[in-house]
């Protein structure tokens, strides 16, 4: 730096680090973001990033506060619904959609690369009170950063950013005018390039 910008201050050394302790985070996606302030007081946003943590919890108990979400029914008696999931990948609206079928465990399974969007229609009638939750270790997230739930007619959006990869777990519950609830399961992986 000091050859591009002689005489001027910190350009010998100008560097920045942050150390971040994640065990004071939940596990999940965050987002980070730097900005800079000269001498003079102008200041100016340098970017930013979604990072993931994943604690792991020891034995002694320590547990970061990550928010849980009681479930809005009771999902051990629901019903699984075996109807596939639509799905469409990618920013081309006119895209014909494609069919992720139902496993034996009652599981829809779609794999797409990182930053590339997905349009799931789960399947299930409109008008009904539908909820999505993000599966993580057997405890019930909110849906992740990027994505939308359009309640009223079952489609789940998602542009996942920059840092997702690997599986996603989903459950969708959804209660019909005698208050049963159904349940579809999705799973998305999001390859690396």
């Amino acid at each position: 730096m000091a050859e591009l910008f002689p005489g001027l201050n910190n350009s010998g050394g100008a560097v920045g680090y942050f150390v971040l302790d994640t065990t004071k985070y939940a596990n999940g996606v965050h987002t980070i973001a730097w900005s800079v302030e000269d001498d003079a007081g102008n200041a100016d946003g340098i970017g930013s990033r979604y990072f993931q943590v994943r604690n792991a919890t020891t034995g002694s108990g320590l547990e970061t506060a990550a928010p849980r979400f009681k479930a809005p029914v009771d999902l051990e008696n629901a019903e699984i619904e075996k109807q596939p999931v639509r799905f469409k990948k990618g920013f081309d609206l006119n895209r014909d959609m494609e069919t992720a079928f139902v496993s034996e465990e009652g599981i829809s399974r779609i794999t797409i690369r990182q930053l590339e969007r997905v349009e799931a229609d789960l399947g299930v009638s409109p008008g009904g009170n539908i909820a999505g939750y993000l599966l993580v270790g057997g405890a019930y997230r909110p849906l992740p950063i990027g994505s939308t739930l359009d309640a009223g007619n079952g489609i789940f959006y998602w542009q996942p950013g920059p840092g997702f990869v690997g599986t996603y777990s989903f459950i969708f519950v959804k209660e019909d005018k005698n208050r049963a609830s159904f349940i579809k399961r999705l799973v998305v992986n999001i390859a690396a390039e």
